[in-house]
């Protein structure tokens, strides 16, 4: 259960961080307030956390290969850049299968 708020929390703050990077509030205000879906413990609610984890990811993603094509045109590097935005995407996935974990299920069944 502590791995999975942990990563759902480090997901929350990378996302904050790049939309408020670009200005985005509404989205800064979402991906902050996300990790508190934890207190409503309702069946749902780990669905719902994998859903904008997911939304999350397909963000990084696209963030991946615009900067990388526009960095391949301008002839700068963008192989470290790119390992680090895919690591990032693979913290989203694993937080992801992480709240299919069976103390996540028993966490959100007891009430």
């Amino acid at each position: 259960m502590k791995t999975a708020v942990t990563l759902v929390i480090l997901c929350s703050v990378l996302l904050g961080a790049h939309f408020l990077r670009s200005g985005h509030i509404v989205p800064v205000a979402v991906a902050l307030l996300t990790p508190f879906w934890f207190l409503l413990r309702r069946k749902w609610v780990p669905w719902v956390l994998q859903i904008l984890l997911g939304i999350g990811a397909l963000v990084w993603l696209e963030t991946l290969v615009s900067l990388v094509s526009m960095r391949m045109v301008m002839g700068t590097p963008w192989g470290r850049m790119a390992i680090i935005l895919a690591a990032v995407i693979v913290v989203h996935i694993l937080a992801v299968f992480a709240l299919n974990g069976a103390r996540v299920r028993e966490y959100f069944k007891n009430n």
